[in-house]
């Protein structure tokens, strides 16, 4: 059996995503934790969609929580990361990449897909 590719617009209509104010990108959060002293959630879960079209990424960054990227399908991801430590480094979600990836609390980060 042949699985259909869905384009961007399906797999956003699939699973209800609409942009992501100030950090860019289509998502939908799926779960929220009860709130904790600052009246933030305790954790949270969403989905996010980043293609190639010009000017969609993830901007620049930071929380002041860990946060666990997941890859799923598509294209690979790209994430800038800028450690508190004034380190830096570049990881790749999905393809030729890991699946999951941890970035530590107040490390600032930014995604997105590489063209080509």
């Amino acid at each position: 059996m042949v699985e259909k590719v869905l384009t961007a617009e399906e797999v956003a209509a699939r699973h209800g995503l609409r942009p992501l104010p100030v950090e860019g990108g289509l998502y939908r959060r799926t779960w929220a934790g009860p709130p904790d002293a600052s009246g933030r959630p305790a954790g949270s879960a969403i989905i996010v969609l980043l293609t190639t079209a010009p000017g969609d990424f993830s901007a620049l960054h930071r929380l002041p929580t860990d946060e666990v990227w997941h890859f799923y399908e598509g294209d690979a991801l790209e994430l800038l990361l800028l450690a508190p430590d004034g380190s830096d480094r570049t990881a790749v979600l999905g393809p030729g990449g890991a699946v999951q990836l941890v970035v530590p609390a107040g490390t600032w980060m930014g995604a997105h897909v590489p063209v080509g």
